[in-house]
C-alpha cells in the first residue's frame, strides 16, 4: 500500500510529548509567517551565498505492506566550507511572538523532530563532515531571532528517519491488518436479524446503491420500523465491498447517537474488526469541568502527549468505544476525554456525532477524511432538523449591552484597540438605521465592519481567545470569530443571508441571519462519497431537497396503513385560527375531556404556543389530571413531568409543539395512548421569514407551512414509536383537510375525518379492536 504523508504531520504524531495547552498556538498568522520568513531568508542569503530557501525534497521507506513516502520543504539549506570542515546545515524556521525559552513542549518537540527528520532526507551530492540542524525563531514584529543548534552525523540523522518512519509504518500495518479483516467479513455480513421488515428492505438497497454510487438519498420511514439499522447495515456493506473507506453517522438528538451505536454494535457482533466511536461535546466529556485546557489546572491536560497514543490504541482495541469507554481509558491513563475521542475517531470505521461536527465551519472535524479513509459515506439522522441546525451555525447575535460591557472588562489595552471600532460600528450604525424601538431588515449594516472583524483576528489569531480573562469577552469573541467565518460563506449567497436589527427600550439585538444554508449543506455534502438523509418526517421530499440543496432519488416506505395500530382522526369543525381561539377554548377543553374519559391511558395535547395552552389549560383548572408545561423546566422538572405521565392513569399533558416533550424525549409507550394535536400553528409573519419565501418558489412552504407540519408530524410520532405499539392521533382544525396540509402527512397515515361529537364512538372503537 502507497501512504504519502508530510514532515510535519510525521512528526506530530510520533514524537509530540507534554501537555495540552490552550496557549500552545502560534501567536503569528499564516500571512505573517510567509512574509518573516521571507525577509529573514533573505538576510540568510546575503549571510551564506550557498544558502537555498524552500529546498524539496522526498524519502521513501518500506515495511511489510507498507511503501511510505515522507515529503516536504525544508526552509533553508546550506554548505559551509570552513578551515578543517565541510558542514551541511538544515534550517526549520518559526515565526513566533513567544519568548522561544517558554514555548510549551507540546509544539517545541515536534518543531525539533521536523528539523531531523529534514535532515535524514536531505540527498547531499557533497561530502560533508558533519550535519548542523538549525530551529530558528523569528519575532514577526522585531525579526529577533533565537536560534538552537545542534550538530549530529549523518549515521545519527539517517537512523533517526528510518525509527520514525518504521514506528509510523508499524502503526499504519496493525490498521491495515485490521481493516482487511472488517472488509472481509463485511463483504459476507448478513442483516442482523432473521428478516427485514417491510420498510428496512427498500432503505438498506436504495442507501447502499446511494453511497456505491456517489448519489445523495432522502428517506422518509416511520419511527419504529428499524430505520437505524437500516441505514448503517448497508454502510457497513459498500465498506466491505471496497465502496466505502468510513462512515460518518451524524444525529441532532444524543438518543439518536445512543441509538447508532447500538447499531453498530449489533453488526460488530459478525465483524469483529469494525470499530466505531461517539463522539460527544468536549464540555460533556470534560473531567474537571470549568477549568482551562492547561496543565497548571487541568490534570488530564498535563503530559496527554506523552500517554495518548497507549489510550488510543486500547480503545481501538475496545472496537465499541462510547462515552463511558473514553471515560475509563482517559481516567486510567490521564489524558483529555474529548482530545481521546478525536485520535480515536481518525482510526475508526464509523464515527457517531452531532450535526456540528460535520456541518458547523467552527467546529468541523478535519479528521474524518484521512489517508486511510478517504471515502467517506454521510448518513444523516433526523434529517427534518437539519436546515434549522445549520441557518443556527451560520448565524450570530450580538446583544449591544452586553457587547459593550464586555469591551469595558477587557484588561489587554491592544486588545481594546481592535475592539474599539467594531463597538464604534455596532454602536454607531445601529443608532443610524434603527433610532426607536422595532425592526428592521438590512442587506448591508456596514460595510467597514468586516474589515475591523479581520483586523482583530489577524492581529493575534487565536491568541485573542486566550488572552480575555472574563468569559463574557471570551463569548463575544467567539461570537466574532462566527461572525469572520460566515463573512466568508455569505460572500458566495449574499442574498440568503440578512441583518436583523431589533430595539425595545432597553435593549438592542444585531443578528447576522442565514436564511437559507443549501448552498453550504451542498458543499459539505459534496466532500463525501454519497449520503443517506433519514426521517420519519420527510414529506414532500421535493422541499426538503430544495432546504438541502441537493438532488438526488427521494423514497418513502409504501406501507399498508394499518388503523388497528394508528388511528389518524381529523376534527375539522373546531376552529384553531388565531382569530377564533378564544371563541372556541371551550368547546376545545369539552373536547379534550370526551377523549380523556373515552379512553384508558394518558394523552398528550400539543399547543403551537405556551399562549393558546394557557387559554384551554384555563378551561380546566379544576382538573387533577392535567400536566402543563412551563417555559422553563430543568431537568428534574422535565423527569418529573415524564414520570407522572407515565404512572397516572388518563393524564393530560399539555406540551407545545417543537419542544422538549414532542420532539427530543422518548415517551413512555405503555402509557400513552394517543396525542391530540391542536392546530398546525403556522409561525406569525415576521421580517425573517418574509425574506425567506421571497428566495425560492417553495419560499412560503419553506418559511411558514414546513416548519409547521413538521413540528405536527413530529408531535404526532410520540406515539406508536415500536412494531408492537397501538395509539391515536387527533388533529383538530379544518385545514387539516386540504391538500396543501395533508401532503405533509406521512404516506402510512390514512386519516379519517369525523366531527366533534363523533369522536368518542370512533375511540372506543379502536381500544375495542385493539382488546380483540
Amino acid at each position: 500500500m502507497r501512504i504519502q504523508i508530510g514532515v510535519g504531520d510525521l512528526a506530530m504524531f510520533v514524537h509530540r510529548r507534554g501537555d495540552i495547552d490552550d496557549r500552545s498556538e502560534e501567536q503569528a498568522t499564516a500571512r505573517e509567517g510567509i512574509a518573516t520568513q521571507r525577509a529573514y531568508q533573505q538576510r540568510q542569503k546575503l549571510e551564506m551565498p550557498s544558502y537555498d530557501a524552500e529546498v524539496r525534497v522526498a524519502r521513501d521507506f518500506a515495511y511489510e505492506t507498507i511503501d511510505l513516502r515522507v515529503s516536504g520543504r525544508i526552509d533553508g539549506v546550506a554548505i559551509l566550507d570552513e578551515l578543517h570542515e565541510k558542514r551541511l546545515v538544515i534550517e526549520e524556521i518559526k515565526t513566533t511572538r513567544k519568548n522561544p525559552n517558554s514555548i510549551p513542549l507540546c509544539d517545541r518537540s515536534v518543531h525539533e523532530a521536523q528539523v531531523r527528520l529534514y535532515a535524514g532526507m536531505f540527498e547531499h551530492e557533497e561530502t560533508v563532515d558533519c550535519v548542523e540542524t538549525r530551529l530558528t525563531y523569528v519575532h514577526p514584529d522585531t525579526n529577533a531571532t533565537t536560534t538552537v543548534e545542534t550538530e549530529e552525523s549523518i549515521e545519527e540523522l539517517d537512523s533517526y528517519f528510518e525509527a520514525t518512519a518504521r514506528n509510523y509504518c508499524e502503526w499504519l500495518h496493525d490498521v491495515c491488518t485490521r481493516i482487511e479483516g472488517r472488509n472481509a467479513s463485511a463483504a459476507k455480513q448478513m442483516f442482523p436479524f432473521e428478516t427485514y421488515n417491510e420498510s428496512q428492505l427498500p432503505l438498506a438497497r436504495a442507501g447502499y446503491v446511494s453511497l456505491r454510487d456517489e448519489t445523495n438519498l432522502l428517506f422518509e420511514a416511520p419511527t419504529g420500523t428499524g430505520k437505524t439499522i437500516a441505514a448503517t447495515f448497508p454502510a457497513v456493506k459498500a465498506i466491505g465491498e471496497g465502496d466505502l473507506d468510513r462512515v460518518v453517522y451524524a444525529t441532532a438528538r444524543t438518543t439518536g447517537q445512543r441509538a447508532a451505536a447500538s447499531a453498530f454494535s449489533l453488526l460488530q457482533k459478525a465483524n469483529a474488526d469494525l470499530i466505531h466511536v461517539t463522539v460527544s461535546a468536549k464540555e460533556r466529556v470534560c473531567l474537571t469541568p470549568g477549568a482551562a485546557c492547561r496543565p497548571d489546572e487541568c490534570e488530564y491536560a498535563k503530559g496527554h502527549y506523552d500517554r495518548v497514543r497507549d489510550a488510543t490504541k486500547m480503545l481501538l482495541r475496545k472496537g465499541s468505544v462510547d462515552r463511558a469507554a473514553i471515560d475509563a481509558i482517559a481516567k486510567t491513563k490521564k489524558v483529555c476525554p474529548f482530545e481521546l475521542s478525536l485520535d480515536v475517531a481518525e482510526w475508526s470505521d464509523a464515527v457517531i456525532c452531532d450535526y456540528n461536527y460535520v456541518f458547523d465551519p467552527l467546529v468541523q472535524l478535519s479528521r474524518l477524511q484521512s489517508r486511510l479513509f478517504k471515502r467517506v459515506g454521510l448518513l444523516v439522522d433526523e434529517a427534518h432538523r437539519l436546515t434549522e441546525r445549520v441557518r443556527d451555525m451560520l448565524s450570530c447575535a450580538f446583544d449591544l449591552e452586553v457587547f459593550d460591557e464586555a469591551v469595558a472588562q477587557v484588561d489587554d489595552p491592544s486588545l481594546a484597540r481592535l475592539l474599539q471600532p467594531i463597538q464604534n460600528s455596532f454602536t454607531q450604525n445601529f443608532e443610524a438605521l434603527l433610532a426607536s424601538p422595532g425592526e428592521i431588515a438590512v442587506d448591508e449594516f456596514d460595510s467597514d465592519l468586516k474589515t475591523a472583524v479581520d483586523r482583530l483576528f489577524d492581529a493575534d489569531a487565536v491568541r485573542l481567545l486566550t488572552a480575555a480573562a472574563h468569559d463574557a469577552v471570551n463569548a463575544c469573541l467567539f461570537e466574532l470569530m462566527r461572525l469572520r467565518t460566515i463573512h466568508a460563506i455569505r460572500d458566495d449567497n449574499p442574498a440568503k443571508f440578512v441583518w436583523l436589527l431589533n430595539r425595545s427600550e432597553s435593549s438592542r439585538t444585531l443578528t447576522l441571519r442565514c436564511l437559507l444554508p443549501d448552498a453550504w449543506i451542498r458543499e459539505t455534502t459534496a466532500s463525501y462519497h454519497g449520503s443517506i438523509r433519514f426521517s420519519g418526517t420527510m414529506s414532500p421530499g421535493e422541499l426538503f431537497n430544495e432546504e438541502h440543496g441537493l438532488t438526488g432519488p427521494i423514497k418513502q416506505v409504501e406501507l399498508t396503513p394499518d388503523k388497528r395500530r394508528l388511528s389518524v382522526f381529523v376534527v375539522p369543525n373546531i376552529s384553531t385560527y388565531w382569530s377564533d381561539r378564544a371563541q372556541t377554548a371551550p368547546a376545545l377543553a369539552q373536547l379534550i375531556t370526551q377523549i380523556q374519559h373515552a379512553a384508558k391511558g394518558s394523552w398528550l395535547i400539543a399547543f403551537p404556543s405556551f399562549a393558546y395552552l394557557e387559554l384551554v389549560a384555563a378551561q380546566l383548572a379544576e382538573s387533577n389530571d392535567v400536566l402543563v408545561q412551563k417555559t422553563q423546566m430543568n431537568l428534574e422538572e422535565r423527569e418529573e413531568f415524564l414520570s407522572r405521565l407515565a404512572l397516572d392513569e388518563r393524564t393530560l399533558a399539555f406540551v407545545v409543539m417543537g419542544g422538549v416533550f414532542t420532539e427530543s424525549i422518548d415517551i413512555e409507550q405503555s402509557a400513552l395512548e394517543g396525542v391530540v394535536v391542536v392546530s398546525p400553528g403556522l409561525p406569525p409573519q415576521s421580517l425573517e421569514r418574509e425574506r425567506l419565501k421571497a428566495l425560492s418558489p417553495f419560499g412560503y412552504e419553506i418559511a411558514y407551512r414546513r416548519p409547521a407540519m413538521t413540528r405536527v408530524v413530529q408531535a404526532a410520532g410520540r406515539v406508536v414509536r415500536s412494531e408492537t405499539d397501538r395509539g391515536v392521533v387527533v388533529l383538530i382544525d379544518p385545514r387539516y383537510t386540504r391538500s396543501e396540509f395533508t401532503r405533509y402527512f406521512p404516506s402510512h397515515w390514512a386519516p379519517q375525518i369525523v366531527k366533534s361529537a363523533d369522536l368518542v364512538p370512533e375511540l372506543q372503537a379502536f381500544q375495542k379492536s385493539v382488546r380483540h
